[in-house]
Parts: structure tokens; sequence; C-alpha cells
């Protein structure tokens, strides 16, 4: 038996239903779909010819992932994972050039490299010598100010980890990045390249040996060998062709935002959705997913790639998470008190006004006195889509119906705007 999951920020019933004649006109034998996250994602199990199934369905629904595999043993044991431009939203070292003012020159060498048109390790040594002499303090500038967590990296990791598997982040890329990334995300091992450094400004040099496409498939094949386990137990995922052995090897090989030639020969790709897509391929619900999970976007349609915690800057200290906005730590938001009323709350709340929150637990510790300002058949409209949507709440149906349960017990105010 195998499994095709459907992965996009909008299903409906009538897409799995498509989904399912696809597979039946390509002779596949499919048989009961099941949501993983309504609306979000979805199972499909067909009887074979997984490769004809792949075919039929990739590229079918827009804005859509389709991951294609056995059904036994999807969930995995060990994951080895990239980490510029899969686990973060950069490539460190062409963000690093930006310091030494020659971004575009660095950029363009490396995109080439990760598109496989030139030796990795001759590309990182040629590009590092252009940085010879920048100061050592650029790389924890470029950390705290350029380098993002990818959406649904820690969710993916800590729920992996949850779960009993080894995580283990290999990149091509520096220790100074990788190190406190790979501690924020949650990775049990961290293995890179390590930038010289003298009378704190860097050499132009890399010691070797280089982490590259070898050392990425060597990891893979120790950490199986180590923990007993066969093929069909890893996951790899990268996208760049330094990546491209060890998704080869991997039981699940993911390119990711991938490189043509990368997402042309692996197994599985993901063109759409974050990381969390991942999960979902492994048949983990979100109910079961642990930190970091991605925020349900507040203004944009359900499931779009948006995280406020996993778009955070990364600081060299990895206990320190840094604002995007003001580069002061993030406070985790604590609803357990929630304040008698919001700052600079007017008494007669305009609609429009109460609607920009978009958060039913923020809406809860406004002022009862001034919701009663608004007629209520309004913001009972209003908090419809919203709740729908499910505007940053873990829970959002349940906090949307204490609202409307209050407002349908307060008189209505026709003087109200």
């Amino acid at each position: 038996m195998f499994i095709a999951t459907l992965i996009a920020e909008r299903l409906e019933a009538r897409d799995l239903s498509t989904a399912a004649d696809r597979l039946a006109a390509a002779g596949c034998a499919p048989g009961a779909w099941r949501w993983l996250d309504e609306g979000r994602a979805a199972d499909l199990e067909f009887a074979h010819s997984p490769d004809l199934a792949r075919g039929a369905l990739e590229g079918g629904f827009a804005g859509a992932d389709v991951i294609v595999q056995p059904a036994e043993g999807r969930e995995k044991k060990l994951l080895v994972a990239d980490m510029d431009s899969t686990m973060i939203t950069v490539e460190c070292i062409d963000e690093l050039a930006d310091y030494a003012g020659i971004k575009a020159q660095i950029a363009a060498v490396t995109e080439r490299a990760m598109r496989g048109e030139l030796d990795f390790a001759e590309a990182l040594d040629a590009r590092v010598a252009l940085l010879e002499g920048l100061a050592e303090s650029a790389i924890d500038r470029c950390l705290a100010e350029r380098v993002k967590l990818m959406p649904g990296a820690e969710a993916l990791v800590k729920t992996m980890r949850a779960r009993g598997a080894l995580t283990i982040l290999v990149s091509g890329g520096f220790t100074r990045f990788a190190e406190p990334v790979g501690a924020r995300i949650g990775f049990d091992r961290v293995i890179a390249n390590r930038l010289l450094i003298e009378n704190a400004a860097l050499t132009g040099k890399v010691g070797k040996p280089i982490v590259d496409s070898s050392t990425k498939e060597t990891t893979l094949l120790s950490a199986m060998a180590d923990r007993g386990l066969t093929a069909e137990q890893t996951l790899a995922v990268g996208d760049g062709a330094n990546d491209l052995a060890m998704i080869r090897r991997a039981g699940l090989g993911v390119a990711y935002h991938a490189k043509p030639i990368v997402a042309a020969a692996a197994g599985a790709r993901v063109d759409h959705g974050d990381l969390t897509a991942l999960l979902y391929a492994q048949g983990i619900a979100r109910a079961d997913w642990h930190g970091g999970l991605p925020a349900r976007p507040r203004h944009a349609a359900r499931g779009a790639r948006s995280a406020i915690a996993d778009n955070a800057p990364i600081s060299s200290d990895p206990m320190s998470i840094s604002s995007r906005d003001t580069g002061s730590p993030v406070m985790a938001r604590d609803t357990s008190n929630p304040p008698a009323s919001a700052p600079n709350t007017p008494q007669r709340t305009s609609l429009n006004r109460l609607c920009c929150v978009a958060d039913p637990v923020v809406m809860l510790a406004i002022s009862p006195r001034a919701i009663p300002s608004v007629k209520r058949i309004r913001i009972c409209t209003a908090l419809k889509p919203m709740r729908e949507r499910g505007a940053g709440c873990d829970e959002p149906h349940h906090a949307g119906d204490q609202v409307e349960r209050f407002l349908r017990a307060q008189p209505v105010d026709e003087a109200g705007a």
C-alpha cells in the first residue's frame, strides 16, 4: 500500500476526489482518504505504481505539494538536513559578503555552485578568499541581522526528536552560523565548515577537510549504521547540488524549494509549503507537533508561509533570540493573566480598529466596557472568517466562541460605530 500526501494552503474535499480520479485513471487503484489537518493536508491511499501516481498528481493542483511514498515505515527515525536556504531563509556566505560590499559577486558564484555548475569545495575556497580581512564582528552582526529560521524548522526538528528520531544538521556553511542555528532549532548534532580567524579578522581560508556533498552522505550512512536503521527509516532534506547524494540515499529524500537539478532527481519535493510539510509527509497531524509551531497568519490565507517565532533573527547566544524590528529579546506572550484593558484603547472602539487586532486571545483582554460600543452583529460577522482562518490562536474556535457568547450577553448599542 502507498500514500499520497497532498499539502496546500487551502484544500477541499473536491480536490481529494479529483486526486482519487486521477489515480484511478493512472491505474493506481485509489482507496480511502483522510484529513491530517482539515483544509490543509490529507492522505490518499492507493495500491500500486507510485511513479505513475506521482506523475498523475504533481502539478495537478495549484499551490499544492504532493509526496508519494510507501505507507509502511513513513515515520522516520533519522533526519539529516542542510542549513542554508533549507533550515534558514538565506545563504550565510552571501549575507556575510554584503558586510564586505561584495554580495553580488559572491552570490553569483553561490548560485552556480548550488546548481551543480561548479565544484563545491573549489567554489567555497574562492568565495571565502574574497572575505579576507573582514572583521570577525561582522559574523555576529550577520547572524543577528540577517539569519532567520525557515518557517516550520523548529516544529519539524523538535517533533521528530520528541518522537525518538536523531536529528543532524550538516552544512556546507560555517560553524559560527550553524551552531547557534542548530541549538535554536533543537538539532542533536551540528556539522559545518570552520572559518579561520586571526587577529579578529577573517584570514580568507576555511579549515580542512571541507564539509561537502560526500560529508553529508557519509554522515547519513554513519548515523544509520550507529542506530541500526534501514534507509527506509531515514529522511534527508536540502536545496542544492551538494545535497543530492544524501537525498538519493535516504528513504525519503526531499528537495525543498530546490534548484532544478535537485528537484528533478529527488524522490519528493516541496515547492510551495514550509518545512512542516515533512511532518505531514510522515503522517504526523498538527495536533501532535512540538515546539515552534508556525502561526496561521493573521492577515493572510490560512496556512500561508509565515511564522513570527521561526523568522526571528538568530543570536550567537542560542538562548537569546532577537526581535526582527528592535533587536531586543522576544518574550513569549503570557495570556494566563490578561490585563484589564489594552493600552490606548478608546472607550468607544471602532469596528475597523477592533478587527485590526485579529486575535481572539487579545480581544478577550480588551476592556469589556469598550466592546458594547460596537454593534454586536457587526463584530460577530467579523469574527466568523477570523475564526475560520485560525487567527493567532492555538484554539481559535474556542476563543472566538467565548467572544461571541460575551457579545450576545451585552445590550446592543445602536449608537456604537
